[in-house]
């Protein structure tokens, strides 16, 4: 009887461990998430200030200019990369709307940029446009590519976007 008592003593005290570790490892996978969040919404919060700026000044030079077409022009992009980025009610976004705003940002840089390269942006697939992902997760990968590969050549190159389907 002493053996069935200690090996059920054992038993239970095996399950609260388990039990224990679960709860443990619940709660720091909650941590991680906070975190992951957290850390997305700092970098979402990110706008290269030389970036707002060169735009601002960019379209003066246009009204200056009297490029009324392409200073209103300039201005829709600038309203709506910026309705985009300041639009913080969630964090997962339909890859249809983080693409647009990719392309719009793509735009403007290449606006800023004299036209120093050409778009190849095509439309997403029905299928994919649906997929929720995190908000701003093209758009620094874009900027990356543009700083790089043109802010310093003075030949005209090519920013190419895609996916590839498995």
């Amino acid at each position: 009887p002493n053996l069935i008592l200690e090996a059920e003593r054992r038993t239970a005290e095996s399950l609260a461990q388990l039990f224990s570790s679960m709860l443990e490892l619940g709660e720091l996978q909650h941590q991680v998430e906070l975190r992951q969040q957290a850390e997305l919404r700092a970098l979402q919060s990110q706008i290269n200030p030389h970036f707002l700026y060169n735009s601002f000044f960019l379209l003066r030079g246009r009204i200056r200019r009297g490029d009324t077409q392409g200073a209103m022009d300039l201005a829709e992009l600038l309203g709506q990369f910026f309705r985009f980025i300041t639009y913080n009610e969630t964090d997962f976004i339909p890859l249809a709307d983080e693409w647009n705003n990719a392309y719009v940002y793509a735009k403007i840089q290449n606006n800023r940029f004299f036209d120093r390269f050409d778009m190849d942006f095509p439309a997403l697939p029905p299928a994919l446009a649906g997929l929720h992902v995190p908000r701003l997760i093209i758009q620094p990968v874009i900027e990356n590519s543009i700083q790089y590969a043109f802010e310093c050549s003075e030949e005209k190159g090519l920013l190419r976007t895609g996916w590839k389907e498995d």
